[in-house]
């Protein structure tokens, strides 16, 4: 069964408060035992919750800086210097996690084609609360926990034990 609704900047913090408003409202999860989970755009969505209700960690995977730093990448720089104009779309991981005041770890995988690995260390080094970083050579964009093994999941275990 399809509710609709279109992938839109707007819904995604909707959705991101709903999902949290279940884990408290109905399941009745204190919200100091919360932690946040985000890959890749994900992680922008994640952090933008963060904001709002502090989680007990944020836990990001190959999460990009801004939304504004991957502009750059992707599109021409006419469109570049017009971004804060015409966007809508205010993703900034890395200056809302120099903000919180929670352990932010990060995962990232150096052969990642999608976000490159130095905006995963931007986020990892703006942190207000370090958690764990994990840079894992040989990873791509969707490889990170397949690559990182057992390196990855003791790098999540320790992540989610702030």
């Amino acid at each position: 069964m399809s509710l609709g609704g279109s992938p839109t900047y707007s819904n995604t913090k909707l959705d991101a408060q709903a999902a949290y408003d279940h884990l408290v409202s109905a399941l009745g999860i204190q919200p100091g035992r919360i932690a946040y989970f985000g890959h890749s755009l994900g992680s922008a969505i994640a952090t933008e919750l963060a904001e709002i209700h502090p989680p007990r960690s944020l836990v990001l995977q190959s999460p990009f800086s801004s939304a504004r730093a991957m502009a750059r990448l992707i599109v021409s720089p006419p469109v570049v210097l017009a971004w804060k104009a015409i966007s809508r779309i205010h993703f900034d991981t890395e200056r809302a996690v120099a903000r919180l005041d929670v352990p932010v770890s990060v995962a990232h995988g150096k052969r990642d084609r999608i976000v490159p690995f130095r905006m995963g260390v931007e986020v990892y080094e703006s942190a207000k609360r370090k958690g764990e970083i994990l840079i894992l050579d040989q990873a791509g964009h969707n490889d990170v926990a397949e690559v990182g093994g057992d390196k990855y999941w003791a790098w999540l275990k320790t992540a989610l034990s702030y």
